[in-house]
């Protein structure tokens, strides 16, 4: 066998300790190593001056030998590592949470902000004035007033009216939110009645009826309070003919439990020095054997600026200015 070129093993063996190919040390050996038994480019055999070796071969430290060369390995390193940032990215967004960045499920109740606020009053009944006028059974005024108890008193009563706030202060347009009111009294003529119930609308967070303050006065649209519930029971001591006059039963006490509309009439209202206060006119309730009437007097207790839901302020908003 023929013994290799000194100039050849001296540029293997220098290509080898420096684990890299080194064009000039290659050219050397294509001009001094091709033999018969060893042509440039075939396994085994020293690569072309460029680096090149025959197909399915890489130039490794200047030697053709089966595998990729170092400058495809690299590359295909480089990719292998820009596929697994690729990857790595889109694994790391697809584990987002959705809702630690607030787009997920995130429950609105909790993070979403209020549509609008309104000035929340609540005002106090106290003085307003109840009106019976029962035919055989007489007629009255029942203011009310303490004490409740008392068979010639109403009372108490509250009337939580709600505005939009306005630049801090409690704007013109508005709702009526809650109503409350126990009507305990005792009449007699001919005939002795005796009522106790507990009347009340709302409490809606949307708003039972609203307005517009201009210059004061607020009409409300509807003109009454809906869904209008009087619970409790009526007494009737006479005659089955009076007592039935006004549908109760002789002597028995009769439930009562009726849903409908209380009428309102316009709210006149004066504001001053963070404090309110509105009156209603005389307004008549409900007709036939037994009229009775309402005369408002409210005065403000407490006010605060709360979140409101959209219903109302949808509603609000639609008023005009």
């Amino acid at each position: 066998m023929r013994a290799a070129c000194p100039a050849l093993l001296s540029a293997l063996v220098t290509a080898i300790a420096f684990g890299c190919f080194d064009p000039d040390a290659n050219e050397e050996l294509v001009a001094e190593g091709e033999t018969a038994d060893c042509p440039i480019g075939a396994q085994g055999c020293v690569c072309t001056g460029g680096g090149a070796c025959d197909m399915g071969l890489s130039c490794v430290a200047g030697v053709c030998e089966p595998g990729e060369s170092e400058s495809e390995s690299e590359e295909s390193e480089a990719s292998e590592g820009t596929e697994g940032e690729t990857t790595d990215s889109a694994e790391d967004s697809g584990d987002t949470d959705s809702g630690d960045t607030g787009s997920g499920d995130t429950d609105s109740s909790e993070t979403s902000a209020a549509a609008c606020q309104v000035w929340e009053l609540v005002y106090d009944l106290e003085g307003s004035v109840h009106g019976v006028e029962a035919g055989l059974f007489g007629q009255g005024d029942y203011p009310v007033e303490a004490p409740y108890d008392d068979p010639d008193t109403v009372g108490p009563g509250s009337m939580t009216i709600v505005f939009e706030d306005l630049e801090g202060e409690p704007g013109p347009r508005g709702a009526i939110t809650a109503y409350t009111m126990s009507v305990h009294y005792e009449l007699a003529q001919l005939a002795e009645l005796t009522v106790d119930l507990e009347n009340s609308a709302g409490p809606d967070a949307c708003g039972l009826t609203f307005g517009q303050r201009e210059a004061g006065v607020v009409s409300w649209e509807p003109p009454t309070l809906p869904d209008h519930h009087s619970v409790g029971e009526m007494f009737c001591i006479g005659s089955l003919f009076i007592c039935e006059l006004i549908g109760l039963e002789q002597q028995v006490a009769t439930p009562i439990d009726e849903l409908g509309e209380l009428p309102l009439s316009a709210f006149s209202f004066a504001f001053a020095w963070g404090s309110s206060s509105f009156e209603m006119p005389t307004t008549q309730v409900t007709n036939g054997e037994m009229v009775t009437t309402w005369e408002y007097q409210g005065a403000e207790v407490s006010r605060t600026l709360v979140d409101a839901p959209d219903c109302l302020c949808d509603a609000l908003d639609d008023l005009p200015l």
